[in-house]
C-alpha cells in the first residue's frame, strides 16, 4: 500500500447506518442528516452515473423525497475532496468502486462500510484518503470477497 494513503477503521456506520437487506451493489450514504432527510454533497450525481455506467446497480440510501443537497459556490476555484460514503454489497460493488476511483483524479475521502451476511454477520467501516488511484490500490488490498494470497498460496502447494 502507499505510503500517501490514510487508512482509519471507523467505529461506527455513517449517519442513516447500514439498511438491513441490499437490493444492489453500492447503497450510497449521506454525509449528514437533517431531521429524516440525508443531506448529500451535489457533486456524488455525476459520480453515482459513472459508477451505473459500469453496470452496478448503485442506488442512494434516501428515497429521492428524502434527499437534502449541499453544494460551494465561489467565484475562486477551490479543489473540494467529496465527502462519499458508500455500503458495498457484493464483490462486483467492490470491483466496480476500485474500477472506478482508479480512473479518478485528484484526492478522494471515502468511507466504505461492507456486510457480507444480510443477517447481520461481518460488518466493517473504514476510511480511505488519498489519491484516486492510491485509494483504489488500498480497497483493493482490502478486499474481503477476495481470497488472500496466503490462501491462494497454501492451496497452489496443496495442488502440485
Amino acid at each position: 500500500m502507499s505510503d500517501s494513503v490514510t487508512i482509519v477503521e471507523a467505529v461506527h456506520p455513517p449517519p442513516g447506518g447500514m439498511p438491513v437487506g441490499f437490493d444492489g451493489d453500492l447503497i450510497v450514504f449521506p454525509h449528514a442528516r437533517d431531521c429524516d432527510r440525508g443531506v448529500y454533497h451535489e457533486l456524488l450525481v455525476p459520480i453515482v452515473k459513472g459508477l451505473r455506467t459500469d453496470d452496478l446497480k448503485v442506488r442512494w440510501l434516501d428515497e429521492s423525497d428524502r434527499r437534502l443537497w449541499s453544494g460551494e459556490r465561489s467565484a475562486l476555484l477551490t479543489i473540494v475532496v467529496i465527502p462519499f460514503v458508500v455500503g458495498i454489497a457484493s464483490s462486483a460493488g467492490w470491483d466496480g468502486l476500485v474500477r472506478f476511483l482508479g480512473r479518478r483524479n485528484g484526492q478522494v475521502k471515502l468511507t466504505a462500510g461492507y456486510r457480507k451476511n444480510s443477517s447481520g454477520g461481518e460488518e466493517r467501516w473504514v476510511t480511505i484518503e488519498g489519491s484516486g488511484t492510491d485509494v483504489a490500490a488500498a480497497l483493493e488490498q482490502l478486499n474481503p470477497w477476495q481470497a488472500s494470497p496466503a490462501i491462494n498460496k497454501d492451496k497452489s502447494a496443496q495442488d502440485e
